[in-house]
């Protein structure tokens, strides 16, 4: 079964980050997820943002429940930090924390304000043969996973899904780095405890950069791979949008995340 772990990180990478102004605001925002793979549940992950003035946090934690925890006991946490200027999410720090049976690891990155400044990570990341070179000029202007869950859109484009959705993001991993086509699919209404209102679904698609082997068969999979969508809701009042739910195919079957829990205050 696909790792818990890894259904987070997946869910990270597909949020783009801003592309327009936000307006300062002060509030907190809570949501929690379950998390599906094949159509069965197989756990929860929780997300949390604090925002203060144009600065940001982010945290959450994702963790198998009895039934996926008998293939494997998988668990991890994240957080991020950073400010929000002009139109420009500017991460400050990013980390990482896992477990998936025997195996653990951790990642922290720091940043400047133009990119990817230090990289800590245990175990070590090793390249193989074959590895598309990851250069200096790869880890400018690019957002973590977890700062990628939010971002603002202008006070004017407030419920317009096209301005909200249509946008190309630059990911890096630690790892990898990558970019993702955002397009607007639809627009909706949900109900959930703490939230009633729209939602939009934007189709993702996957381009990798470097870092990657190309000739692998899951790279192959994820670039030819039409079947990748995000859910976004908005924070409150506020002119910010946040992860509502997901849908990633992957070479084993579909995983998906919904939330059930949306408060912002």
């Amino acid at each position: 079964m696909l790792k818990l772990s890894k259904l987070v990180v997946t869910a990270a990478f597909m949020l783009p980050p801003s592309l327009s102004t936000a307006n300062a605001v002060d509030l907190s925002h809570s949501s929690k997820f379950t998390i599906a793979y094949l159509g069965v549940n197989i756990g929860v992950m929780k997300h949390q943002v604090n925002l203060n003035g144009d600065s940001y946090r982010l945290s959450g934690s994702a963790k198998a429940n009895s039934v996926a925890s008998i293939i494997s006991d998988a668990k991890a946490s994240f957080s991020s930090a950073g400010a929000i200027v002009g139109s420009r999410l500017i991460p400050a720090q990013h980390n990482l924390k896992y477990k998936s049976g025997k195996k653990s690891g951790r990642l922290k990155m720091g940043y400047s304000p133009n990119g990817v400044r230090s990289i800590e990570a245990k175990p070590k990341i090793k390249y193989k043969s074959g590895t598309v070179p990851l250069e200096k000029a790869h880890l400018r202007n690019v957002l973590d996973p977890v700062s990628s869950l939010l971002f603002p859109v202008r006070a004017e484009d407030v419920g317009n899904g096209r301005r909200v959705c249509n946008r190309i993001v630059p990911i890096f991993d630690g790892r990898s780095r990558i970019n993702l086509v955002f397009s607007f699919k639809t627009a909706s209404t949900a109900r959930v405890e703490g939230f009633n209102g729209k939602t939009f679904t934007c189709s993702v698609r996957y381009q990798p950069v470097s870092g990657i082997r190309p000739h692998k068969k899951n790279i192959k999979f994820m670039k030819a791979n039409r079947d990748m969508q995000v859910t976004l809701a908005q924070i409150g009042d506020s002119n910010i949008y946040t992860l509502f739910g997901f849908r990633v195919r992957t070479s084993k079957g579909m995983a998906s995340g919904s939330a059930y829990e949306f408060f912002s205050r």
